[in-house]
């Protein structure tokens, strides 16, 4: 399943394909990949709104409307792209949900095990449930990570995959940074040292970060 440095290169790829269109129409041939609302429902909102920006939050792609959000989980096998419209998207038969958008192109989610799901809200906490602090951003410090383990003990590994402790990592990037941390996957947060803490917090940032730019 994606985790975050997948979702961010996603996100850096479609974003300048999409900031400012507007879309102009939505198909789908399997209806359970709109998870909410009803696809009639996600068509008569998202029809007509423009694009405002591009982003991520956890491991959901955010996709900005004038009034609204739709989202994108990919799930196991979910992709995400711009095409045109001219192009016949038998190509990829895995394709289930397309949005045109004005200037004759198409933003299509194709998923071959159809686990992923597109979501309409006007509150991306309605969706995503709450989340921790993005592990990339300037302002998770080592500061606010140490806060954020004071009181907890749990398995490590477990904390780290809890998207409330911290958003958008999952089994592969925990365990890299584990492992260039040395620190044992089942220790106890409790357990770790000032230093070993230190040492996680930038194994978790520069292993997502790597992961991110390869």
């Amino acid at each position: 399943m994606p985790e975050l440095p997948e979702v961010e290169t996603v996100v850096r790829g479609i974003r300048p394909d999409l900031v400012g269109k507007t879309i102009t129409s939505m198909w789908t041939d399997w209806p359970k990949s709109i998870s909410t609302p009803t696809p009639e429902a996600f068509e008569a909102q998202a029809v007509g709104q423009t694009i405002k920006a591009v982003g991520r939050r956890a491991k959901y792609i955010v996709i900005e409307l004038e009034d609204a959000y739709l989202l994108v989980h990919l799930k196991m096998t979910g992709r995400l792209y711009v095409a045109p419209a001219s192009t016949d998207h038998d190509a990829d038969r895995w394709v289930h949900v397309k949005f045109g958008l004005d200037t004759g192109e198409q933003l299509r989610f194709s998923d071959s095990r159809k686990f992923g799901r597109v979501y309409l809200t006007d509150e991306l906490e309605a969706i995503t449930g709450p989340l921790g602090p993005e592990p990339l951003e300037d302002d998770f410090t080592l500061e606010v990570m140490k806060a954020r383990l004071e009181g907890r003990s749990k398995v490590i590994k477990a904390l780290l995959l809890d998207q409330t402790f911290v958003a958008g990592i999952g089994n592969i990037y925990a365990d890299e940074a584990l492992f260039r941390a040395k620190i044992h996957p089942m220790r106890k947060s409790d357990s770790l040292s000032d230093d070993e803490i230190s040492r996680l917090y930038e194994t978790i940032r520069a292993a997502l970060a790597d992961g991110v730019e390869h």
